[in-house]
């Protein structure tokens, strides 16, 4: 159970410092999505700056055991604001860019985005569940075969992150592809080309 723990505790550290740093990356981004989210203007850029300091600050105190509680709670309350920003926004018909790991992924808020943060903020629930005076593992406490086995689901989680974006470069190259077949017949047959499929295009 312990090991378990620790698994989730460092889990959900990679998930928070990635999205942290990825957001520091793209601060008019992330202005703009906690702007597109409802956040009023007048601190839109204020919180755009704070959300990812404090994503890595719940990041950084997963990792020890004396903060690692405290963590999870953070944790769990940006997870929970998320989540209900998201179906704030679906409710209403709205699909803002959630922006959630800056440049690196982001997609418009759907089920996706949203059954995601819901399953991220299961470990954080095992977490504080334990309460404070169990979380007996921290990063300081790791021995060789927990390390071993560590690494392995570590690679194990890295290669589906790598096939995914490997099958979202290849569906992006094949709409690239598309478009650039069309471009060619407009410009052969110097006329229009009709797409039933076509919105105005104002939209």
């Amino acid at each position: 159970m312990e090991l378990a723990l620790l698994i989730f505790k460092l889990f959900l550290a990679a998930v928070f410092a990635l999205a942290g740093f990825a957001k520091l990356a793209d601060l008019a981004g992330s202005r703009k999505a906690v702007g597109d989210f409802g956040v009023p203007p007048s601190i839109a850029g204020i919180v755009g700056v704070a959300l990812p300091i404090v994503e890595i600050a719940v990041a950084g105190s997963l990792l020890f055991s004396v903060s690692s509680w405290f963590g999870s709670i953070g944790a769990a309350v940006l997870l929970t604001i998320f989540i209900a920003g998201m179906i704030y926004q679906m409710a209403k018909g709205n699909a803002p860019d959630c922006h959630c790991f800056g440049q690196i992924h982001s997609e418009p808020v759907g089920i996706s985005s949203l059954v995601r943060n819901i399953i991220f903020l299961i470990p954080a629930a095992v977490i504080i569940s334990n309460g404070q005076a169990g979380q007996r593992m921290g990063i300081s406490d790791i021995d060789r075969d927990s390390l071993l086995l560590i690494l392995v689901i570590s690679a194990v989680f890295l290669l589906g992150i790598a096939i995914d974006l490997l099958r979202r470069i290849v569906a992006k190259q094949d709409e690239i592809a598309k478009r650039i077949d069309l471009l060619e017949l407009v410009a052969k047959d110097g006329g229009r080309v009709e797409r039933e499929t076509a919105g105005h295009p104002h939209d």
